[in-house]
């Protein structure tokens, strides 16, 4: 599966210049975020995301993961979505 949303993620990443794509799935069982896919993504992003907890922080990753919908942010930096407490 990650194999397979690593070749998704690059492919939109291609199409798109300048665009950087990450796709996370959510463990229901332990209510987290894990990284499947994020190619050009810093190293930081996988730090912050990879094992996230919902309820920790309001995040846009959080927005999907609860509303089972895809979330887009301009900038991670400066979403308020992403904002780190």
């Amino acid at each position: 599966l990650d194999q397979s949303m690593a070749h998704l993620a690059s492919g939109i990443e291609r199409i798109w210049p300048g665009v950087r794509c990450a796709i996370n799935l959510f463990d229901t069982s332990v209510r987290s975020i894990r990284v499947s896919a994020a190619p050009s993504m810093p190293e930081d992003y996988f730090q912050t995301v990879n094992n996230y907890r919902l309820g920790s922080i309001p995040t846009v990753c959080e927005t999907a993961a609860t509303t089972r919908r895809c979330c887009f942010a301009d900038n991670l930096e400066t979403d308020s979505q992403f904002q780190e407490a």
